[in-house]
Parts: C-alpha cells; sequence; structure tokens
C-alpha cells in the first residue's frame, strides 16, 4: 500500500526515474501484496521467474502493474 500511495504523489510529477530492478523481487513483492486475496479464495499463484533477471523500470509502476495483474487474476 505504501508503494501503492507513492505512485498517486508521484503521477502529478515529471520526475520519474527508471533503474535496473530485480524482476523476481518486484514478483515477490507484487505477490506478498495479494497473499490474503489468495488465501480467502483458496488460490494459489506459483511463479517461475530467471534468477538475477533485472528490467528498467519505476519500481512502484512496476509492482503496480504485478500487483493489478495477480489481483484480477484471482477475481476473475
Amino acid at each position: 500500500l505504501k508503494d501503492l500511495a507513492m505512485i498517486l504523489e508521484v503521477s502529478d510529477k515529471q520526475d520519474i526515474k527508471l533503474e535496473a530492478i530485480s524482476l523476481q523481487k518486484s514478483l515477490t513483492e507484487a505477490k506478498g501484496m495479494v497473499e490474503q486475496e489468495l488465501t480467502d479464495s483458496d488460490s494459489v499463484l506459483e511463479m517461475v521467474t530467471p534468477t538475477g533477471q533485472l528490467v528498467m523500470a519505476f519500481h512502484p509502476y512496476l509492482v503496480s502493474v504485478f500487483y493489478n495483474l495477480f489481483s484480477n487474476a484471482i477475481k476473475y
């Protein structure tokens, strides 16, 4: 939620900086944000990601994208 709040705060600013981010770390962080939804829906989320894979992104946005994907997959 802290990162999602940061997205709203940053959306009005133009100083978004891309950085090399661990894909695995971002996916794991987003998965942690939907753990309760997974439990409540008796769902399982399995992820297979290559170790050490980096992407150039703005971290809060990337986690938000994964969170939305996971959350929507659980709901629908």
